[in-house]
C-alpha cells in the first residue's frame, strides 16, 4: 500500500502528480490518501499460506483522483476515463490503475487536439479555405474585402477560441460551432464603407 499525503504538497491540495508520483514508486501498490483508515471486512489464507486481507471501499481516494484527473484533462476526458475503468464501482485505487487511467486520458485529449487542430486548420482564413469563403458568403461579406491583417486577426481569435474550448473540456468543437465562431469573426472585421 502507497499512502499519499496532501500536506507534502505545495498547495495541500492532491493533484493529479501527486497520484502520479505515488503510483511510479510502486506500480503493484494499492493507493490511499492519508489520513484515511482502512476498514477490514475479513482476512484469509491463501492456498499457497499467504495472509489477505479484504477492506471496504476506499471512495475517498477513488473521489480524490477523479476530481484531479479532471482538472487535469476536464470533466468529458475525466468521465470517460472513469467510466471505462470502473473507478466509481472499483472503490480501490491501484497505481496500475492511475497509470492506465493518465495514460488513457493523455491519448484522449491528444486525439481531440488532433480533430480541432484539423477544424481549425480547414477555417484559415489567411489561405482563403473554403470553410472561410463559405463562411463569408453566410456573414454577406466580400472575402476580397478582408485584407491579410484583418485576416490574421480572424485567425488569431479561432485560435484563441479553440483553446478556450479545449481548456473548458468542451473538445473536439463542432464543425457547426466553428463555422458560427467563423461567421461572427467575419462580421467583425468586415471594413466600414
Amino acid at each position: 500500500m502507497s499512502t499519499i499525503d496532501p500536506a507534502s504538497t505545495p498547495t495541500g491540495r492532491l493533484g493529479l502528480s501527486a497520484f502520479a508520483e505515488a503510483a511510479r514508486q510502486d506500480d503493484g501498490a494499492r493507493l490511499v490518501v492519508a489520513g484515511e483508515s482502512l476498514r477490514v471486512l475479513g482476512t484469509g489464507t491463501t492456498p499457497a499460506g499467504r495472509n489477505v486481507a479484504w477492506v471496504a471501499p476506499d471512495d475517498r481516494t477513488v473521489a480524490l483522483f477523479t476530481n484531479a484527473l479532471a482538472e487535469a484533462y476536464g470533466n468529458g476526458i475525466a468521465g470517460a476515463v472513469s467510466r471505462e475503468l470502473g473507478l466509481a464501482r472499483n472503490g480501490t485505487l491501484s497505481a496500475a490503475t492511475v497509470n492506465r487511467a493518465i495514460d488513457m486520458a493523455e491519448t484522449s485529449r491528444q486525439a481531440l487536439e488532433g480533430i480541432d487542430f484539423a477544424l481549425r486548420l480547414s477555417c484559415l482564413a489567411g489561405t482563403n479555405s473554403e470553410a472561410f469563403r463559405a463562411a463569408c458568403t453566410e456573414a454577406d461579406v466580400i472575402p476580397d474585402h478582408l485584407d491579410s491583417s484583418r485576416r490574421d486577426a480572424i485567425d488569431d481569435a479561432m485560435r484563441l477560441r479553440f483553446e478556450q474550448s479545449q481548456q473548458a473540456g468542451a473538445s473536439p468543437v463542432s464543425p457547426d460551432t466553428a463555422r458560427a465562431w467563423l461567421v461572427e469573426l467575419i462580421k467583425a472585421q468586415e471594413p466600414s464603407e
